[in-house]
């Protein structure tokens, strides 16, 4: 259901977060709104984190404490859940370079060094690794040693034995799912960039996996962990193809990355 408060609100907030908008327009927006469908919407965005520090960053703007505080806790949620899942990347890349196997950690976490302030900002729903197709059982052995499992998709019919062997086959992804408490941890291995079956048509309309993605590549560093991670320029080409052919240019969030690598690269 559409949310048009929240709708008219996030993009006003990003335009003078971006400096195209006033400030006393959005504060005019929160007002004349139903201010708990705007705080709703911002977290159902995945916004929650981001937004919640610019207020916390621009007192000048005069919102009302009402705001931050319908977003702290959802903030302090995001960050807690990244803090898990940098702990386990950690765990995961340590393993990998103790093996001497190549990776690059992909979108989420390897964003964070430019375009964010802190690992806690923006939501982390799961770590993307992208490897050779030629290491996956190597990657397969060292992630199930650690405690996951391979996971199907809720919409598959058949058998996870079988949905593993047709994944290996024919796609150019598998998540690994590993159970903390009453949370999941959630791992997907990538030995393709475009995320698309064998056979889609797409495959001959955008040929990025003919690109040499390993060859350019960086260190990235969040505290204490080090890892590797496509170079900015391959990072910006993949954040925009996985915008456009995954989420089919839908999700301010991945939208909120782009515009932060054009202002910030």
């Amino acid at each position: 259901m559409s949310n048009k408060c929240a709708d008219k609100f996030i993009p006003t907030f990003l335009r003078v977060y971006f400096h195209s908008s006033d400030w006393r327009a959005l504060c005019q927006e929160w007002q004349q709104g139903n201010q708990a469908e705007i705080i709703k919407g911002i977290i159902n965005h995945g916004l929650a984190g981001f937004f919640y520090q610019q207020l916390r960053a621009h007192p000048e703007w005069g919102f009302p404490v009402e705001l931050q505080n319908g977003l702290k806790a959802a903030a302090q949620v995001i960050a807690l859940q990244n803090a898990v899942y940098e702990r386990e990347g950690r765990k995961i890349t340590t393993a990998l370079e103790q093996h001497q196997i190549p990776y690059l950690i992909l979108k989420g976490f390897s964003l964070v060094e430019r375009l964010y302030e802190d690992s806690g900002i923006r939501p982390i729903s799961d770590i993307d690794i992208y490897i050779q197709r030629s290491d996956y059982a190597r990657v397969r052995k060292i992630l199930v040693s650690a405690g996951y499992q391979a996971r199907m998709t809720p919409d598959y019919r058949g058998s996870l034995a079988e949905f593993i062997r047709l994944s290996e086959a024919y796609s150019t992804e598998i998540t690994y799912v590993k159970s903390l408490g009453k949370s999941n941890i959630n791992v997907d291995l990538h030995w393709g960039m475009d995320g698309l079956w064998d056979g889609s048509p797409l495959k001959d309309l955008f040929s990025i996996e003919e690109f040499p993605w390993m060859q350019y590549q960086r260190r990235a560093q969040i505290g204490p962990w080090d890892f590797s991670a496509l170079s900015w320029e391959m990072q910006f080409l993949h954040i925009a193809s996985h915008f456009a052919l995954h989420h089919q240019f839908q999700g301010v969030k991945w939208l909120l990355d782009i515009c932060l690598m054009l202002k910030k690269m």
